[in-house]
């Protein structure tokens, strides 16, 4: 209950006092995973990202699918501070060892990595999710786009040929969206 009193505060604007709050939730419970997650969110809001991830951390140690819902709004806040996103990919890393075989780990894995610039281990995750998950049409695309940008047509080329395929026998792929993996077939 305080937890959502502190989410009902921190959306009037008083963060200090949502903090606050949460700070007192975490004393009465440590283990409890929402109370660092909000803390995360709050922080992350006041462009506070070091100690954000600090939270988001915790929150991944415990569960490393807990931020899934919200990791495209943490990957494009932290976007203005390589060093945090780093931080925050590393931990994905470690948390992968408690879920080696897990695809949506590995994609985001893939996700944080290009916005850090690694692209070998983009790469590597991208394509560890497309063997766990085959019929992934984002996985492939993850994949093949990862591979154009580190120069490897031949592969990309072999990948948007199995994405193309893939699509194809889906009923809600578009027209337009065919259209656009065979013009990248085509530029490969």
């Amino acid at each position: 209950i305080l937890n959502e009193y502190a989410a009902a505060v921190a959306r009037s604007g008083d963060y200090d006092q949502a903090l606050a709050l949460l700070e007192k939730s975490r004393w009465l419970d440590p283990l409890y995973n929402d109370t660092p997650l909000r803390m995360g969110d709050i922080l992350r809001t006041q462009g506070k990202f070091a100690q954000a991830v600090d939270n988001y951390l915790i929150v991944l140690e415990r569960d490393p699918r807990a931020l899934d819902g919200q990791i495209t709004a943490i990957v494009a806040a932290l976007s203005s501070d390589p060093e945090q996103m780093k931080r925050l990919r590393d931990g994905y890393l470690a948390a992968r060892s408690s879920r080696p075989n897990d695809p949506q780990l590995l994609s985001i894995i893939g996700l944080l990595s290009v916005n850090v610039g690694d692209l070998e281990t983009a790469a590597s995750a991208f394509a560890e999710a497309v063997q766990l998950q085959p019929d992934n049409l984002e996985a492939r695309q993850n994949y093949t786009v990862v591979l154009s940008d580190l120069l490897r047509y031949d592969q990309a080329a072999q990948q948007a040929q199995e994405w193309l395929a893939l699509a194809s026998q889906r009923q809600e792929t578009t027209d337009q969206q065919r259209a656009a993996i065979e013009a990248l077939l085509g530029y490969l």
